[in-house]
């Protein structure tokens, strides 16, 4: 009797399970229903599982690190902060907690509030040392978005956020934009925490840690307390740093004088190590970490330089069998439209018959469970995803259309990540 020997495998995320079995006859079938006698005898010589801790995206891994930085930084600079405050008078002894822990910088029950201080009281009276000292650590703590070094111009409709993270961010950015706007046609002289508190004060608002709270009265009649967007009271870095210089002036003129102490305040509150620096002697520059080509060895080109687009460019043609002549216009379309074409578009252009179809896309039927049949495919849905756009060049091409000057500054961008280093290397 001829004997088989099958190992059988279950490859999963987080485990390996396996199973040995020895098999009396291989040429029976195990699912013949009409001779169950001819099905072949089987033994389980072993069987078991191996465990493992599941891959992690490194992106995630990354996001995860780059947060642990961030709060031990902030951690740091505060730190910082008290010693400078606690040095110079400003701030009460702490006096430790029964769990260790000091809260000499909470609000107390006869304090006035934090915003109020800084919008009114900062503006129309002399501080005492404790009120000075709660502003400086609370405007330290709340020291907003770095909208010097990543500004907030930008039309951030156009932005595409990949994750929750970036979506996060744009909506942040969409807030100070709005906030900007409004401070710049209401009253410019005014500090952004002046209006949002004038606004808030005026509508009844309680502000609890920049988020704004009120009252919504339901259908019904009950009272529910509604909390609006978290960055609706988003103050930029730099609208920060002007308004502590506003209240180290206004202060100035009450004879409340805390120059000595603003200097060292200002250099530590407002300290941010710049991205290609890094605290380890280990660490690679962007350039050292930068790709290399398998054929040449040359460093990857940016993603957005214009000769890397037109080689995707041309690839996607070449994949879709396009001729030189259908070729040639689609780039010349791509040049002239700033959102690109999509298939529809490229089908329109090229004049093609409905028959005709692209190799890049999926046209298979789908099956409906539910009704067992196979439904055709929408050809118009599947036809409206993007083909490709020149977004690189459309970029640069007001400054310049020169294919060599738009990669060299997409390589410079995509190298240096601080405006002084690209300001500095674009000059040269």
């Amino acid at each position: 009797m001829r004997m088989s020997l099958i190992f059988g495998f279950d490859l999963g995320i987080a485990s390996i399970g396996w199973a040995a079995v020895k098999i009396s006859d291989p040429t029976a079938s195990a699912t013949d229903a009409a001779a169950p006698d001819k099905r072949p005898a089987g033994e389980i010589l072993g069987a078991g599982v191996r465990c493992f801790d599941q891959a992690q995206n490194a992106a995630d891994r990354r996001m995860v690190r780059g947060a642990r930085r961030r709060i031990r930084h902030r951690a740091q600079r505060m730190r910082e902060i008290r010693a400078i405050l606690r040095k110079y008078n400003l701030i009460d002894i702490p006096e430790p907690k029964s769990n260790g822990k000091n809260n000499f910088y909470l609000n107390r029950d006869t304090d006035i509030n934090i915003w109020q201080l800084r919008a009114v009281d900062a503006f129309t009276r002399k501080l005492t040392p404790r009120e000075t000292g709660r502003i400086l650590y609370h405007l330290a703590k709340h020291r907003g978005y770095d909208d010097i070094t990543y500004p907030v111009s930008a039309d951030t409709k156009s932005e595409k956020a990949d994750n929750a993270d970036a979506k996060e961010e744009l909506k942040a950015i969409g807030e100070i934009k709005r906030n900007l706007a409004k401070l710049h046609n209401e009253n410019p002289n005014q500090t952004m925490c002046q209006m949002l508190y004038a606004i808030n004060h005026s509508q009844h608002i309680k502000m609890r840690n920049g988020r704004k709270s009120g009252t919504k009265i339901a259908k019904d009649g009950t009272q529910k307390t509604e909390l609006q967007s978290p960055y609706s009271n988003s103050i930029p870095r730099s609208q920060i740093k002007r308004e502590a210089e506003m209240i180290l002036r206004a202060q100035r003129d009450f004879g409340n004088d805390f120059s000595n102490v603003f200097t060292k305040w200002f250099d530590v509150a407002f300290r941010q190590r710049k991205f290609n620096e890094s605290a380890s002697p280990l660490a690679k520059s962007i350039e050292e970490m930068r790709g290399k080509c398998p054929f040449t060895n040359e460093p990857v080109a940016p993603k957005e330089s214009p000769t890397a687009q037109m080689f995707v460019a041309l690839t996607k043609c070449r994949q879709n069998d396009f001729t030189v002549e259908e070729t040639k216009k689609i780039i010349d379309e791509l040049y002239k439209k700033k959102t690109g074409l999509k298939y529809a578009d490229v089908r329109e252009l090229l004049k093609w018959d409905d028959d005709r179809r692209f190799k890049t896309l999926n046209y298979s039927r789908t099956y409906d469970k539910e009704n067992k049949i196979l439904i055709e495919p929408d050809i118009k849905k599947i036809e409206d995803r993007k083909f490709y756009a020149f977004t690189g060049w459309h970029k640069l091409a007001k400054y310049t259309t020169d294919i060599a000057t738009m990669d060299k500054i997409f390589d410079i961008i995509a190298t240096q990540k601080t405006p002084e280093n690209i300001e500095r290397a674009v000059s040269e």
